[in-house]
């Protein structure tokens, strides 16, 4: 069965109207759907018990209780603490695109995230990926090369008008398999012919 494009999103900021100042940025495809859920998340929240069930559940997370760890606590306790001035968090739509993979998603998601970072704002956003900075360096940087952006916002204009190759549902899933054929292809040389295996351990 064929996968289908990712389609049509949105990147969004949440802002804190007491300051103006985005603390989080996100990405979906239903802004008002989206919205509401953080606002819901924010409701549940309980700062005295992190883990507590009704606010797991609508995470999708499953109640642990030796951790107080939660992906994005500080989001929640913002919001939570807007809503106790009588305010309600301000939802600007920074940007909008047709993704033909999840992953092309995520990096103009993610550029939007290293681009109001690097605009001074407090965001609540927890980077883990390693894909944040691997395309726009300074010129003056090691590594910079020809080709590359300068910042997160030209990488995005270069993402949009095809300058950096879209990660498509072929290209990426063709050098998954490629990489795992040969992965199990070693495996299955090894298992079918035991020398081969005891020459390396005798190597190490």
């Amino acid at each position: 069965m064929e996968k289908k494009d990712y389609g049509h999103f949105y990147i969004y900021a949440i802002c804190d109207p007491r300051t103006n100042r985005v603390f989080y940025v996100g990405r979906t495809k239903n802004l008002k759907v989206r919205i509401k859920k953080h606002f819901k998340e924010a409701e549940l929240f309980d700062d005295s018990d992190h883990n507590n069930e009704a606010y797991m559940r609508l995470l999708g997370l499953k109640r642990k209780d030796k951790s107080v760890r939660h992906p994005n606590i500080e989001k929640a306790r913002l919001i939570k603490s807007i809503f106790a001035d009588s305010l309600e968090p301000i939802v600007k739509t920074l940007d909008e695109w047709y993704a033909v993979s999840l992953s092309d998603a995520n990096r103009l998601e993610e550029a939007w995230i290293a681009h109001m970072s690097m605009l001074g704002e407090p965001l609540t956003n927890q980077i883990t990926s390693r894909r944040m900075e691997s395309w726009w360096y300074s010129p003056t940087s090691k590594m910079w090369k020809p080709g590359m952006a300068t910042s997160p916002m030209e990488y995005i204009k270069m993402l949009k008008d095809g300058t950096i190759a879209s990660r498509t549902k072929t290209n990426h899933y063709t050098r998954r398999y490629k990489r795992y054929k040969k992965r199990y292809s070693q495996k299955s040389k090894n298992a079918s012919n035991p020398k081969n295996s005891n020459r390396k351990r005798s190597k190490k």
